[in-house]
């Protein structure tokens, strides 16, 4: 799923597999290609490897449009999706951080700086005007995965392409609003952990999950001078709160209890609304709750609890996240009633991507 801004390397991959199948038409005298224009065969397979040859001129990677169709009327695009701007050397408009942002979650008034001057999205899209920044052909489900996984390309090799664009490394960038420093309002994050029997095998990798989730927002809060918190409710038929408004930091996991047994949502945001109730929870007068629920199970129907939260901290509450974990999840009334975000993860290294991926929001 991975390019970089090198469309020569597509090509060299392509030409090995052309070369394989040649090795392979000489060597097996079990195929019969005496009726194929072998030529032609071939050719017919490198132009459908290597579907175009141009790279975004933002992010880099290649442009996956099959251009054979009407042709001249299919304008350039990653159809399969864009991948983060720094991979390419983009910086944002502060302080030369890299910039940690799709191509496609650019705004028309956003800053970029091509060859040397700053404009704003719209002009650097007049520029290209033979691109679609925009088409894509990945629903919302794959394509929040997908960042998930550029994500954790990116906290691993990242810095190397830091130091060879002149990039400061950042894993989520400061946000700036009319040449103007945003600070985002003091943060108490709610998590919601699933520690039903069906979560047993899992509860490792999910307590690895949270323990980097905390990680990242420690780190955040050293960073930038923050004093955001941390709330953590553990349910299965049975929900505590074993972690209430506390700084967030990784050793916190160990305090976490598996406790086994069924699954109980509305147990999990009776606590959840205990929590937002007590005035302790938001002392900031800008304060805001960052709800995350996460399970891979079913259960009854939570609905009225939450419209019930709703109606009482509904402007509190800054973002709400579900993470559907595995096949068996059932968590579309939840986010239905929040209107939240969806991080599905499929296994323990989607987990992984999702709670990094939310830490970063």
């Amino acid at each position: 799923f991975f390019f970089f801004n090198d469309t020569a390397t597509t090509e060299i991959y392509t030409e090995q597999i052309v070369g394989s199948v040649r090795c392979v038409q000489e060597t097996e005298s079990e195929i019969s290609i005496d009726k194929l224009d072998q030529g032609f065969a071939l050719n017919k397979l490198r132009d459908s490897l290597v579907i175009c040859r141009a790279s975004c001129p933002c992010c880099g990677r290649p442009c996956d449009a099959d251009h054979n169709q009407d042709a001249g009327k299919i304008l350039h695009r990653c159809q399969l999706g864009h991948q983060l701007r720094a991979f390419n050397g983009y910086k944002s408009e502060f302080e030369n951080e890299a910039a940690i942002r799709f191509c496609y979650d650019m705004n028309d008034e956003d800053m970029i700086l091509y060859k040397g001057k700053w404009m704003n999205w719209q002009e650097f899209k007049g520029i290209h005007d033979d691109w679609d920044f925009d088409f894509t052909t990945v629903d919302k489900e794959h394509e929040t995965q997908m960042r998930g996984k550029f994500f954790s390309v990116w906290t691993s090799i990242g810095y190397r392409f830091c130091e060879e664009y002149g990039m400061k490394y950042v894993e989520a960038n400061t946000k700036v609003v009319n040449n103007q420093v945003e600070v985002p309002p003091f943060l108490h994050y709610i998590l919601c952990l699933d520690a039903s029997g069906s979560m047993e095998d899992q509860w490792d990798s999910l307590m690895v999950s949270v323990e980097e989730f905390l990680e990242i927002r420690s780190k955040y809060n050293v960073e930038r001078n923050r004093d955001d918190r941390v709330s953590i409710v553990v349910f299965s038929h049975y929900a505590k709160i074993e972690i209430y408004n506390e700084p967030p930091k990784p050793e916190l996991i160990n305090r976490l209890t598996f406790y086994r047994g069924n699954t109980s949502f509305i147990r999990a945001f009776k606590e959840v609304q205990n929590i937002m109730k007590n005035p302790e929870s938001i002392k900031e007068e800008n304060g805001k709750f960052f709800l995350v629920f996460m399970s891979d199970g079913d259960a009854l129907d939570p609905s009225d609890i939450i419209y019930d939260i709703l109606n009482e901290q509904g402007e509190k509450i800054y973002q709400s996240w579900v993470v559907p974990f595995g096949y068996g999840a059932a968590l579309d009334s939840i986010k239905d009633c929040l209107q939240a975000k969806v991080r599905k993860a499929d296994d323990e290294i989607e987990l992984k991507a999702a709670f990094r991926e939310i830490a970063r929001e």
